[in-house]
């Protein structure tokens, strides 16, 4: 899983510690649609209004390599496949928090020895040059093209892209990310 809270500060740091909590205790006990469904319910009701959270939930089933996933709200994941093309998981729903009835399609996905699953949230894509130009989705999947090793390679080296396309000059929210490498 990973999330982006709407919002700075304490708020946002206790919605997030609330979420990470919930999520916890519900993982694994039913499909990550209906695992997001009552999630939202429990944000929706515990919240005020404004408050949301965008989020990328998977479960991944070693004996089989399928990943069950819902994208809700969230940055689409990339998959660089072995083979170096690049899909997005774009299954799932709109952000936890703002629809109390809101539902979550799943997607499921096979990963191969090789693949490689990066994760981030907007504060990658949106990380602005000096010349007020954003990172963007293609500089992610031309950075992970690039990246032949395994994922802390491939995080040094996106990290190293988004820093120097901002030319260090600092960002203006998070510079988070998850990947995993597929053996």
């Amino acid at each position: 899983m990973i999330a982006d809270v709407s919002g700075k500060g304490t708020p946002a740091s206790i919605l997030m510690a609330s979420v990470q909590a919930s999520l916890r205790a519900t993982a694994g006990t039913a499909s990550p649609g209906v695992v997001l469904k009552r999630l939202n319910k429990f944000v929706c009701a515990s919240t005020q209004d404004s408050k949301y959270v965008t989020l990328f939930y998977g479960e991944i089933d070693p004996s089989s390599r399928r990943m069950s996933y819902v994208t809700a709200g969230h940055i689409p994941p990339y998959l660089r496949r072995a083979d170096g093309s690049v899909e997005r998981l774009r299954s799932g729903g709109p952000v936890i928090g703002l629809l109390e009835d809101a539902t979550f399609d799943e997607g499921e996905i096979e990963l191969r020895p090789g693949d490689l699953l990066a994760i981030v949230p907007d504060g990658v894509t949106e990380a602005f040059s000096p010349g007020e130009e954003e990172f963007g989705d293609e500089r992610v999947c031309d950075s992970l093209r690039a990246s032949e090793s395994g994922a802390s390679s491939a995080l040094a080296d996106l990290v190293g892209a988004v820093e120097n396309w901002t030319h260090r000059s600092g960002f203006d929210d998070d510079l988070t990310a998850l990947i995993v490498r597929m053996k």
